[in-house]
């Protein structure tokens, strides 16, 4: 009896056709050579543009498998039901805009015909990102750790494109513990909102819990864009509160994982989560109405600085936030903003965010934060 294919590239797309042809283009020059030994999974979430004609260009040259949503879901639920697609021993979860390096996909399928005999369930593959922050190993060569007994070596769970999981495991991690209802994914038997927006990092903290082994490929694999999309002023500071929760749920649930949002050793990090403070600051007076989702970003941004013992940046947030509203400072604020969005490289627009989707997304996250602080 054949084996399953070694890898499921698994896309959850929508509305961004352009950056999924360059994907696919991506992927089509790296797997030429490969065989039957992977396929691509594409979970399409209901797009108005021509996403269905990118796909039909590509499937007679790609081992596709394509699947349009009756109706637009949101991003858990997609991301979910790529991975549904698959069937392969690997699945490989990628952003429709994520820039794949050189070589990697077969070196990948290499690393993962190795570890089919093996108890792996989650593997982390390294990526570049934009702002600097790559994650340095002091190892060649993919590695695996049994958490169980071995310090986890420092991961970045909260992108996408990082995340690997043995497709058996997170199958059965999604017919027990996640409730897909419509649009809305919950987790069941605890917090439904637990991991909210990260269903990948669910899935790989889960695997790799249930078989006690990850695997790290050290190489940079994959390098997050930051151009496909202008995130709005409600999209920014719902996301910044977001990563907080994202941390502070690892920490309660998996102690064993070391990721980047948990304890992060760059100390150039510091300076920009700083700036980053800045940034919401900077956004919440442009825009009064956001409020309460920076008070919540703060009172957590401050509870974690209190966890990792960094005082120093505990009061000089406080401080800022004092004088955030005086006036001279709000405008100095204001004027510093664009500078702090070009270092840190987001993309943002000011034009409003009213959708009913964000005003209950941002509503969750506050609420969630109260519980915390």
């Amino acid at each position: 009896m054949p084996k399953n294919k070694v890898l499921s590239l698994c896309i959850p797309t929508y509305n961004r056709s352009k950056y999924l042809d360059c994907l696919l283009s991506r992927i089509y020059e790296e797997t030429m050579e490969l065989g039957k030994h992977f396929e691509v999974c594409i979970s399409d979430n209901h797009s108005t543009d021509d996403t269905a004609s990118v796909v039909r260009k590509w499937e007679h040259k790609l081992p596709i498998k394509y699947k349009k949503n009756s109706s637009n879901v949101l991003f858990e639920a997609n991301l979910l039901k790529a991975a549904m697609l698959a069937n392969s021993d690997f699945i490989w979860f990628l952003g429709d805009d994520d820039l794949i390096t050189n070589g990697v996909v077969a070196h990948v399928i290499r690393y993962l015909e190795r570890a089919r005999n093996s108890q792996v369930g989650s593997i982390y593959i390294n990526s570049s990102q934009a702002i600097g922050d790559t994650l340095h190993y002091d190892f060649k060569g993919f590695k695996l750790f049994d958490i169980r007994k071995e310090k986890c070596p420092l991961l970045n769970l909260s992108f996408v494109g990082s995340v690997c999981v043995r497709r058996k495991i997170a199958l059965e991690i999604i017919s027990k513990k996640i409730a897909i209802n419509g649009p809305i994914v919950i987790k069941k038997n605890m917090d439904p909102y637990f991991l909210y927006d990260c269903p990948h990092a669910f899935l790989f903290l889960e695997c790799a819990s249930k078989s006690g082994i990850i695997g790290v490929v050290p190489e940079s694999c994959i390098r997050i864009s930051t151009e496909s999309r202008a995130l709005s002023y409600e999209h920014r500071c719902y996301m910044a509160t977001l990563l907080l929760l994202f941390s502070m749920d690892i920490r309660k649930e998996y102690s064993w994982c070391n990721d980047l949002t948990i304890s992060n050793p760059h100390i150039p990090l510091k300076m920009i989560s700083v700036l980053d403070f800045f940034l919401r600051a900077s956004l919440v007076a442009r825009r009064p109405a956001l409020e309460k989702i920076h008070m919540a970003t703060f009172n957590l941004y401050r509870r974690h600085l209190q966890y990792m013992g960094d005082t120093l940046l505990y009061h000089f947030c406080g401080m800022l936030e004092y004088f955030r509203n005086i006036q001279p400072f709000k405008e100095l604020l204001i004027f510093s903003s664009s500078v702090a969005i070009c270092i840190l490289k987001i993309n943002v627009t000011d034009k409003p965010d009213n959708s009913k989707i964000m005003e209950n997304k941002m509503s969750m996250a506050i609420s969630r934060a109260k519980k915390i602080f």
